[in-house]
């Protein structure tokens, strides 16, 4: 039999229809998975990493791990809210500028001493944020002036003294609606990652100490009594955490809560378990690194016109096929028989091909694996939402696919970043077809292949492509990667 005659019969038996994907929201990047990991209501994720801190003579750079930030400064209908529940006070006194005894209630609270911001934000099960979480959250990482940027605050930005909005007396002071900038619409006024009125309107207590004296907490901002130079990020002011000013408030932030096996993640401090498996979700302790946690639960499985819902247990499955360097020290280890581009020691990190059912088996066994059944190779290939392709409903296209327009040739192993999988697993369409411990059927002689190969047509990369063939057969386009079950 000849290879152009092998490679008709595979192509005929993996002709199947195609199952369109649906779009799932996903702000951390991880489509179609259980959980989206959006930040609280009211609130914006500020991710972990370097920023530039303090004044442009004396910067430095600092780095913070993720948190939340509330999007806007609490008003004094908020506040009120928790005088009412019992859990806060408020003894500012009456005057022309205090906010919540003149019942602005969308307007920033006022005459609110450190304290009292303190038990409010613990209320709402929150507390002040840090003066670094609170200067990187005004100007994000690139050590910017003002919160939108180097140009100077004018009255489309920012509430400052005599800054003409149609809330300040005729001496040019008061406050503003909290996000009043934002709601009018003129130029953006929010920080780069979304928080309003990082300058202006009210200073903004922080849980950090002036000084090693301790006897002063900062604030920051700017405020409604101040010329447009004390709105700058890196300004800093200390008083007494007893005192009250006219225009000093307050906003919350949040620890970012470490989320549980299963859910979505984008690096291993976001989990409370082990590790982020595959950049996109939470693993449990000791998860290998080579491998990604498949949670139990449904998924969309088959065809479009014929798509089903199906449930896993959960289980661990290979990041990557397996390559002829790794199938080779089985072989060196006499478990695996010496076959196709295991003896290629330039191809070593290329997925291993020219492999029988009967020698993926063999291999998987010999590091205490198994091979995948049909359903757990389609799962970890297309997430819960049914997708056509791993990485969505885009068509193939050399930058996620390895494939026959793509020079007809394997390729090393995860060279394609952007075809992976909902759970990060890479070449999971194209590279090699994939040997799976399923029968085509119940009488069948035949073990079902997946995946789509490097001499593929586009259109046999869809994840619910399926093909067979004896177990014992060996061809240049089947490769494998193992699972494991928990």
């Amino acid at each position: 039999m000849t290879v152009a005659s092998l490679a008709l019969g595979l192509l005929l038996a993996m002709m199947s229809n195609a199952p369109m994907g649906k779009k799932t929201c996903d702000p951390v990047g991880a489509g179609g998975l259980p959980v989206c990991g959006a930040p609280p209501a009211g609130m914006v994720l500020i991710p972990e990493g370097e920023f530039h801190y303090g004044p442009d003579k004396s910067r430095v750079t600092r780095s913070l791990g993720a948190y939340y930030m509330d999007a806007r400064e609490v008003s004094a209908g908020d506040f009120r809210e928790c005088v009412k529940a019992g859990a806060c006070s408020y003894s500012g006194g009456d005057g022309v500028y205090h906010t919540y005894d003149r019942k602005r209630d969308s307007h920033p609270i006022n005459y609110v001493n450190w304290d009292e911001a303190v038990a409010y934000c613990s209320w709402k099960g929150k507390r002040l944020p840090t003066e670094e979480e609170w200067e990187k959250a005004a100007r994000g990482t690139d050590g910017r002036s003002f919160p939108w940027g180097d140009e100077d605050p004018d009255n489309t930005r920012a509430n400052f003294h005599k800054s003409g909005d149609s809330f300040e007396n005729r001496r040019g002071y008061g406050t503003t609606p909290a996000g009043h900038y934002q709601r009018e619409g003129g130029e953006e006024t929010t920080s780069p990652y979304g928080a309003q009125d990082m300058a202006g309107n009210v200073w903004e207590w922080t849980d950090s100490w002036y000084s090693s004296r301790r006897a002063s907490r900062v604030f920051r901002g700017g405020g409604f009594y101040n010329a447009t130079r004390f709105l700058s990020t890196h300004r800093r002011m200390g008083r007494s955490p007893s005192q009250r000013f006219p225009d000093v408030g307050f906003r919350c932030a949040q620890s970012r809560a470490r989320f549980a096996l299963g859910e979505t993640c984008t690096s291993d401090a976001d989990c409370s378990t082990s590790r982020c498996s595959g950049g996109r979700i939470c693993g449990p302790a000791g998860l290998p690194k080579d491998m990604a946690y498949i949670p139990a639960g449904e998924f969309l499985f088959g065809p479009e016109d014929a798509q089903e819902t199906r449930a896993t247990r959960a289980y661990l499955m290979d990041l990557m096929e397996v390559s002829a360097a790794e199938y080779r020290d089985c072989v060196e280890a006499g478990r695996c028989e010496r076959r196709g581009s295991a003896e290629d020691v330039e191809r070593g990190d290329h997925p291993v091909n020219d492999v029988s059912w009967k020698d993926a088996s063999a291999y998987c066994s010999f590091v205490g694996k198994r091979l995948p059944s049909e359903e757990e190779w389609e799962k970890a290939a297309r997430g819960v939402d049914g997708r056509r392709y791993p990485w969505g409903s885009d068509a193939p296209d050399c930058k996620r696919a390895v494939m026959r327009e793509c020079g007809g040739v394997t390729a090393e192993r995860g060279s394609r970043p952007r075809g992976k999988s909902p759970f990060g697993l890479s070449d999971m369409a194209g590279n090699v077809f994939e040997w799976t411990s399923t029968w085509a059927s119940g009488a069948s002689r035949y073990r079902v292949l997946r995946g789509g190969a490097f001499s593929s047509d586009s259109y046999l990369l869809n994840t619910a492509f399926r093909g067979n063939y004896l177990p014992e057969f060996r061809h240049p386009h089947f490769g494998f990667r193992c699972a494991k079950g928990l």
